[in-house]
């Protein structure tokens, strides 16, 4: 799906396994800790996102509801608890 923000041209991949949706953000968000609201520039790719269909496409990841989501950037993988 495309989520750009980090790239214009950036995309994530949605997948839906036995237990869930599954995400492979990619570079949509930098970090599980940005996945749970972290803002600063260590932790979240949104301070230095020159686009402003970032935090957009965020939030459409998000209201996925996915029980899982890796990142490009952090080998962590956020999992629902």
């Amino acid at each position: 799906m495309p989520t750009p923000g980090h790239t214009a041209g950036h995309q994530s991949l949605v997948l839906e396994a036995s237990d869930g949706t599954v995400v492979l953000a990619g570079q949509a968000l930098r970090s599980p800790a940005e996945w749970d609201g972290a803002v600063t520039p260590e932790l979240s790719g949104a301070p230095g996102a020159t686009d402003p269909r970032y935090a957009a496409s965020v939030e459409l990841l998000r209201a996925l509801d996915p029980i899982r989501v890796h990142f490009a950037h952090d080998a962590a993988v956020w999992t629902r608890s």
